[in-house]
């Protein structure tokens, strides 16, 4: 499974692989170096994929 964190531009600012070992994962993102603004993570497992947005205020 992997991880992947873009700005508002599409720039790519962060890639993660994890090893998944059971029907559910729990990641914790630390956007304390990311400055403000509004990202999208694109999570990928397989052939499915979840887009989510979240904003960074401070």
């Amino acid at each position: 499974m992997e991880m992947r964190i873009y700005d508002a531009t599409g720039r790519a600012i962060s890639h993660q692989e994890y090893d998944k070992t059971s029907s559910r994962l729990r990641i914790s993102l630390d956007a304390s170096d990311l400055p403000p603004g509004t990202y999208r993570s694109v999570v990928i497992e397989g052939d499915r994929t979840t887009v989510s947005s979240f904003v960074k205020l401070r």
